[in-house]
This record gives C-alpha cells, sequence and structure tokens, in this order.
C-alpha cells in the first residue's frame, strides 16, 4: 500500500476506474496507445490521462527506492542492461489485456456463442506487478540484489549452527516468502 500512495490525489486519479470493467478497453488503449504515463507528471484534470500518470508516480516511487538496494527488479541500472525498464511489465500486460477486453466487449455486444472468461483488470494486473516488485526490493534490501544468494548463504549458516528443527522452520518459512504472491500467502501455512 505504501508503493501504492503516491497515485492518490494526483490531479483527477481513480484507482477504481482501473477495476472498473465498463473502462477496461478505453482506459488500456488509452496506455497503450497515448501514453500519458510518460508525459510530464502534470495533471491535466482528465480522469483516464491522470490515472495512468498516478500510476507512474507509483513506479518512480519504486525505482527510487529499489535503486537504494540495487534491486533487480526496480533498479534503472540493472533493467537497463537487460533492455527492459520499470513499467515494462505493466506494459506487456496491457498490451495483451486491451486485446483480451476487445474481444471480450465484441462479443458481448454481438451476443454470438458463449461468452468468453473475463479478462483481469488493470487494477489486478497494477496489484500483481507492484506486489512482485516490492517483495523483491524487501528481499533486496535483506540479503542483497542477488537475494537467492544471500539466502542460500544464510540457510548454510543455519544448517552449520542449528538444530534440525530450526533448518526445516527457516527453510519453510523461506519456501513462502519466495512463493507468495500475495503479502497474505507468507502468512498462511499454503
Amino acid at each position: 500500500m505504501e508503493a501504492m500512495q503516491p497515485m492518490f490525489g494526483f490531479g483527477q486519479a481513480d484507482l477504481m476506474m482501473l477495476a472498473d470493467v465498463r473502462k477496461q478497453a478505453e482506459l488500456l488503449t488509452a496506455f497503450v496507445d497515448e501514453r500519458p504515463h510518460l508525459e510530464f507528471p502534470q495533471p491535466r484534470g482528465q480522469p483516464i490521462a491522470d490515472t495512468w500518470q498516478g500510476v507512474w508516480q507509483i513506479y518512480r516511487y519504486l525505482d527510487a527506492v529499489g535503486s537504494e538496494v540495487m534491486d533487480r527488479e526496480t533498479d534503472r541500472a540493472s533493467l537497463k542492461i537487460r533492455n527492459r525498464d520499470i513499467i515494462s511489465n505493466l506494459t506487456t500486460a496491457a498490451a495483451t489485456l486491451r486485446g483480451q477486453w476487445t474481444a471480450h466487449e465484441s462479443a458481448v455486444k454481438t451476443g454470438s456463442g458463449p461468452l468468453p472468461e473475463m479478462p483481469l483488470t488493470a487494477i489486478e494486473v497494477l496489484w500483481a506487478d507492484v506486489t512482485a516488485k516490492t517483495k523483491s526490493i524487501a528481499l533486496s534490501s535483506i540479503f542483497g540484489p542477488s537475494y537467492e544468494s544471500g539466502i542460500a548463504h544464510m540457510l548454510k549458516l543455519i544448517e552449520e549452527k542449528g538444530t534440525k528443527k530450526e533448518v526445516t522452520m527457516i527453510k519453510a518459512s523461506i519456501d513462502r516468502v519466495l512463493a507468495a504472491k500475495e503479502p497474505e500467502n507468507i502468512r498462511s501455512n499454503k
């Protein structure tokens, strides 16, 4: 939620618009074709443009925080090496979703055949991407930019000094953290 905060109060930005199924095709077309998020970050007073610029403020925040710990998912230098940027995942997902929502809306309008499954909404894709990036930042801040190596080193130390029960417990916790897609998954026993 901390990462999402820069969006609130940004002009006419409306986080709930990203969840509105009636607006998905229009929102995604604006993001992919018009790219208002890449303009000078000045609210226009237009809900769609301001919403995407508000989203961009989230990524600017993640970039700043992630660069401090050289996180591979958010650090500019790390991403540039891989010919990516902090918003690449969202851009790819938005282009895919736009096609899915266009097809879905067309099927609803024509009424021919069974309706395709309702695609994800922009808020779901944004939430998943921001959650993955914040998780990576958190792990990088504790274990370093190559956090898998840091975790492996920590486990080696625990195996040398800890009991079998402690090692098993720590491994289970780490597995839960690494597999988690949502913060709640870390606390669960799933």
